[in-house]
């Protein structure tokens, strides 16, 4: 049986990306969303930046809390920073999800179905209309175990890059994930011409 956890929360790392932030709250307060999570401003943006990280408050969807960081950090080492705070944050159990600040949601009630997926079967990830079901995308969750059991969300060392492999690897090894092909949060990056290059 799974064992019991703290965590019950999605997390989400930015840095120097107000506009694409807000876009991805737009798109949750559109599509709805009932699942709590908390938004970090990596360190080592511009005060103007920042400010504008700032005027995104009123658009967090209840029960999602926005948080500066006083150090500039990685996107592995920041999201990890993220999760051992969570963990010690929150009272219930359950799961943790990972969104990043370059996706849109635009599937009705995707937070519920992610998590129910993830508790099912270990992992579970939305479709990111670019290479889905293969790659993991920008917005996947786990039942909390699978993370506590590792005691880490981002292996040890590692700065921004392949972490998906790692968790792409392990569990097809171990088949704990499933891909959701209809809860699309569609994955707007510099790679596949949706964003510029930033």
């Amino acid at each position: 049986p799974a064992r019991k956890s703290k965590y019950n929360m999605w997390l989400l790392t930015t840095h120097q990306r107000p506009e694409g932030l807000r876009a991805l709250l737009t798109s949750m307060i559109k599509q709805g969303v009932s699942t709590p999570g908390v938004v970090l401003v990596n360190g080592g943006a511009s005060e103007a930046c920042n400010a504008m990280y700032r005027s995104v408050r009123a658009l967090l969807p209840t029960g999602w809390q926005l948080k500066f960081d006083t150090q500039d950090r990685s996107h592995g080492e920041a999201t990890q920073y993220l999760y051992e705070w969570a963990s010690a944050q929150i009272k219930e159990n359950g799961w943790v999800g990972v969104i990043t600040d370059d996706g849109y949601i635009k599937t009705p009630a995707w937070d519920t179905k992610l998590v129910a997926a993830a508790l099912a079967s270990g992992m579970a990830s939305a479709n990111d209309e670019w290479q889905s079901p293969q790659r993991l995308g920008c917005a996947y969750v786990f039942r909390a175990d699978i993370p506590l059991a590792l005691g880490w969300l981002v292996p040890p060392g590692f700065k921004h890059m392949y972490v998906d492999d790692v968790w792409e690897t392990l569990s097809k090894e171990l088949n704990f994930w499933q891909c959701l092909m209809d809860v699309v949060v569609e994955h707007r990056h510099y790679m596949n011409n949706k964003s510029p290059m930033d």
